[in-house]
């Protein structure tokens, strides 16, 4: 989410999210940085991966 949306940092700490970090975009097609954003993960307790987040899949060095 936007940096400058305190509502919805507030509603997603709120609803069991946790913060992972501030990301900042860069803009290949103008060469420049746009704007910061939050990136936020929700723990999972009965996941088989080694972090247990959702989204996680376990990774072994090849794309898929």
């Amino acid at each position: 989410m936007d940096v400058d949306n305190p509502a919805s940092y507030h509603t997603a700490l709120k609803s069991g999210f946790k913060l992972f970090e501030k990301r900042t975009v860069y803009d290949y097609k103008y060469g420049r940085y746009g704007d910061d954003y939050y990136y936020f993960r929700k723990f999972n307790p009965k996941s088989a991966t080694k972090y247990r987040f959702y989204g996680d899949l376990e990774y072994d060095g090849r794309h898929s």
